[in-house]
This record gives structure tokens, sequence and C-alpha cells, in this order.
């Protein structure tokens, strides 16, 4: 699926997280992120990993902690929520599987474009103001 077919498209990613390449330590088990693909006013580093990814692939990255932050954009909050990552090791590496994709409706793109513009379900903890 191409970048503009997977457009306003809710994905879900299967993610694990771990302090090195062979140990996913960081969520033993696997979480599924279920989000809505390409709404902010520009493509998250995370959404450009998932561009060329087709159902079933599987991806690995290696970030530093601080890069965590803007590689998911809103949906840091959501990931830090179902990873329980509070907290965050100096390097981690996350393998991302794209599961699946489907179509949305118009009022879940809308609630999806408001949460995203309120900063996703950062809590306020990002010092944004907002109150997730």
């Amino acid at each position: 699926m191409t970048l503009q077919e997977k457009a306003v498209k809710r994905l879900e990613v299967e993610l694990l997280a771990g302090g090195n390449r062979n140990s996913y330590n960081l969520t033993p088990s696997p979480v599924v992120l279920s989000f809505i693909y390409a709404i902010e006013t520009e493509l998250t580093p995370f959404e450009l990993t998932l561009s060329t990814l087709k159902k079933g692939d599987t991806v690995t990255v290696e970030l530093s902690g601080p890069e965590l932050k803007s590689y998911f954009g809103s949906l840091y909050g959501k990931v830090i929520d179902l990873t329980r990552m509070h907290l965050i090791p100096t390097k981690i590496f996350l393998r991302l599987t794209l599961q699946n994709w489907s179509d949305t409706t118009p009022t879940e793109v809308v609630q999806a474009m408001a949460r995203a513009t309120g900063h996703g379900s950062c809590g306020g903890g990002c010092g944004c103001g907002c109150s997730g």
C-alpha cells in the first residue's frame, strides 16, 4: 500500500521496545498501536518509517531516548500509555510490524485531528498546556 493509499486509514502497528536489538525487555509482550495515518500537517518520523511497509512487514528502529517524543509526535502519549515505559532509556530499539489497516469514518478523522492538535494524550506533561 502506497503512502497515498494509507492516508487517513486506521493503521494497527505491533510494537516491541527494548534496550538492545536482541532483547525487547521494555515491552515483554507486543502492544498494538491503533491510529489514523497522516492526519497531521506533516508526517512524523514514525509515519515515514511505516510509509514503505506492506501488511506483515517488520522494521527495527534505533533511537536515543530523547528522540522518542519527536519520533512519535502526537502519538507519544499513547505509546507511553500502551507500553508503560515511564522511564525512557538512553538508547531504545523499536520493532514495528504493520499488522493491518482499515477505512475510517469522517467522524473518526475529525476526532483524531482534534487530538493531534491538542498534542494527543500527553496529559499536559510535555509543557504544551493541554490537559490530555
